[in-house]
Order: structure tokens, then C-alpha cells, then sequence
């Protein structure tokens, strides 16, 4: 997919991603989000609004030929929970979407009944995972701050909730990370492996932790390290088995953006430990002096640009 930065858009080649641009050009044009993982053919595109936003989404998802249950499902159930912050993110193979996620904030966050009447109005999607409210108890936050409502190219949709973690002192991570992967049933050799993972990855202590089912429908921890420096994060993923054909285009991607350091650093895990990953970069075009030479910020203590819905 390629990129043709205007003052007045964010546009891309391409039947489908024509309509993506066409669809969400303005929202792009404030913040706008790329991310990868181990696949070279894949990438995702991400961007950020309000309820306003809401009208664009449903026009893209009406030019998806399996989103249409998906989109039903989302309406009711924003029109229920009444968020006030969204993110929509498109996974793209070449010119072809594979799979779309609105990933909606909370107003407020919700106990265990609050949020099983919310996510039952957005049938046919369900939640199959644990009950949020041990892990809200561990993170010590009343409940889930958000929710990501996906679907894939075969129409099956899948939900995963999203918490707001404070910042924790060095001395209670060990604890807290125990105790969080006892609350999601996991295998109890992965708190180590999540442990030595994380140290010396990002100096950020807060964050966005979430969790959902896989594609075989068992229960995945997501941890978002964000600002991790590019050097930081490449070394971290060939230990983890990348490839350095893929390391090194990732690598050329950043540098084409002028990125010292990741936006986020996306982590999975599962009962087998690690499960996965992808990077994040984030752009805002709208700050661009010279719109044909986009550049990320520098800055060493620089925020992601688009930042998860449910960290705010």
C-alpha cells in the first residue's frame, strides 16, 4: 500500500484502500497509525476519532463484504454503551482488508454486570473470555476501560477488553504480573517469561494491558510497552526468533520515518508463553512542515501519537 501525503488528505492506491482514504482522509490527516508484525504481506492502518467518526466507519464497513452482521453488532452496542473515544484499525493484505476492529473507551468502567449487559447487545459478537473482574481487581482499576469488536475476512468477530494500568513501582511488577496471569488461567511458568520480556524494554510503568481469545479461541494477554526504542525493540525480536530479512525491512521502515522508537511494542501471550508480536509507528500529517517528507517525533520522552482509546 502506498502513501501520497497532500495537505488536504491521506490517500491510498487501490480500489478498497481508495475508499478507506476517501472514508477516513481527515481523521488520518490528524493522526494516523502503521503497525506490523512477522508477515511482510500484512500491515494494519489505525486512526482515532469521536462519535462523529461513527458515520465513516459504517460507510467502510458497508464496502466489506463480511463486515455487515459485524457493523449491526457494533451499532447497538455503541449505541448502548455511548463511548467517547474510538479507534478503527483496518488489517490490510497488499490492497485487500483481512479483518476490522473499532476498539471503543468506556464513559465509565464497568463492574462485571455492567459489562456483560454491554457486550450483549453486540450480538452476534460475544465474550469468550474470563470474567474482567479478577483482572480489574489485580491491575487495581474498577473495571475494563474499553473493548476492541473484531471481525475477519470469514465473518467471524471476536471481542477483547482493554485496562488502563497506573503506574507501578518497581518492587510490586513482579507481583502484579504473578497474579495477573493466575487471573487469566495461564500456566504458572509464564509469569517469569513475561518478567524477563518486559525488563529493560521501555521505562514507561503504566500502560494498556488487555486480553481475548486467539484464533482457537483460548485466552491471550496483550501487553503494550510504548516508546520502546527501534534498536531496543529489533534485538528483542530476533532473540524472539525473527527473521532478519523482516528485521531489516522493518528496520528501513522506520528510518524512512525518521523514528528513533517504536509508538508501542505489542506483545502476546498464551499457555505456551510467547505468541506473538507487532510494532507500531504513528504519524500526525497534520504537523508535517514539508508534507512529501513525513517524520515521526524525536524527542527521548516522546507519547505515541495515537494512543490507545482506553490509556486516556
Amino acid at each position: 500500500m502506498s502513501w501520497r501525503h497532500t495537505m488536504d488528505d491521506v490517500a491510498f492506491t487501490g480500489p478498497t484502500s481508495g475508499r478507506f482514504a476517501l472514508a477516513f482522509g481527515r481523521a488520518a490527516w490528524r493522526g494516523v497509525e502503521y503497525s506490523v508484525d512477522d508477515d511482510p504481506r500484512r500491515h494494519t492502518i489505525t486512526v482515532a476519532g469521536n462519535a462523529e467518526i461513527m458515520d465513516a466507519v459504517r460507510g467502510f464497513a458497508g464496502s466489506l463484504p463480511f463486515a455487515a452482521d459485524w457493523m449491526w453488532a457494533v451499532d447497538r452496542f455503541v449505541d448502548h454503551v455511548q463511548p467517547n473515544a474510538f479507534l478503527f484499525r483496518v488489517d490490510w493484505q497488499g490492497e485487500h482488508p483481512l479483518a476490522a476492529t473499532l476498539y471503543c473507551r468506556f464513559r465509565i468502567e464497568p463492574a462485571s454486570r455492567a459489562f456483560e449487559e454491554a457486550i450483549r447487545t453486540a450480538y452476534p459478537i460475544r465474550w469468550t473470555g474470563p470474567d474482567p473482574a479478577p483482572v480489574a481487581a489485580v491491575l487495581r482499576v474498577a473495571g475494563p476501560r474499553g473493548v476492541g469488536l473484531r471481525v475477519v475476512a470469514t465473518g467471524a468477530c471476536t471481542a477483547a477488553v482493554y485496562f488502563r494500568v497506573p503506574e507501578i513501582h518497581p518492587s510490586q511488577a513482579a507481583p502484579m504480573v504473578t497474579a495477573l496471569v493466575g487471573a487469566l488461567g495461564l500456566p504458572c511458568h509464564v509469569p517469569l517469561l513475561i518478567e524477563e520480556d518486559i525488563r529493560g524494554l521501555s521505562s514507561a510503568s503504566g500502560g494498556v494491558v488487555g486480553f481475548g481469545p486467539d484464533g482457537e479461541g483460548e485466552v491471550t494477554l496483550k501487553l503494550n510497552p510504548p516508546n520502546v526504542p527501534i534498536a531496543r525493540a529489533l534485538a528483542f525480536l530476533a532473540a524472539k526468533g525473527a527473521s532478519a530479512t523482516r528485521l531489516d525491512a522493518i528496520r528501513n521502515l522506520a528510518v524512512s520515518l525518521h523514528a528513533t522508537s517504536f509508538s508501542y511494542l505489542g506483545m502476546r501471550y498464551g499457555a505456551n508463553g510467547f505468541a506473538g508480536w507487532r510494532v507500531y509507528l504513528s504519524l500526525e500529517p497534520f504537523r508535517l512542515s514539508v508534507p512529501m517528507a513525513p517524520r515521526l517525533t524525536l524527542e527521548r520522552r516522546a507519547l505515541p501519537t495515537l494512543r490507545l482509546p482506553h490509556e486516556d
